[in-house]
């Protein structure tokens, strides 16, 4: 089984060596078909990302969709990849879901959140494992731990 991961997974420089492998090369060019309305060019995102380019949550979702062709379990954003690799999105559908998602969170001008991944105790928003969840919401009610994560955009 292939992870199609969600946030938290992107980088700078993802996928720009694969851009060298003829089958990803050509499925990153299927995701600048799809997108050509938007104005986002997947191919130069992922060539020319840098420490900020995925500080997007639009630039975030769809690299992280873009580079996961194939895939069995995802979470987040690889729920996507795995609607492709299933054959329930289309490509261009994937892509534009990826895109569209980030979009609408861009532009929701939601106040300010954080995630952070504790024991069993907390009410879960996501079960990572038997004795692990996550929680999410606005910042204010997140309880303090050891270590917050504060992301700009969740």
């Amino acid at each position: 089984y292939l992870l199609c991961t969600g946030m938290g997974t992107q980088w700078a420089g993802m996928g720009h060596s694969l851009m060298q492998l003829p089958d990803f090369k050509e499925s990153i060019l299927q995701s600048d078909v799809a997108l050509k309305d938007t104005g986002l060019v997947v191919s130069r995102l992922l060539s020319e990302a840098d420490d900020t380019t995925f500080e997007d949550t639009v630039n975030a979702f769809v690299g992280l969709a873009a580079i996961q062709p194939d895939g069995i379990i995802g979470h987040s954003v690889g729920e996507l990849a795995c609607g492709y690799a299933d054959g329930s999105f289309t490509h261009s559908e994937a892509i534009l879901a990826a895109y569209w998602r980030g979009h609408c969170i861009k532009v929701a001008d939601l106040p300010a959140g954080g995630m952070a991944a504790v024991g069993k105790q907390q009410i879960p928003a996501c079960h990572n494992a038997e004795d692990s969840v996550t929680i999410s919401g606005p910042q204010v009610r997140l309880p303090y731990f050891s270590v917050i994560f504060k992301p700009e955009h969740t």
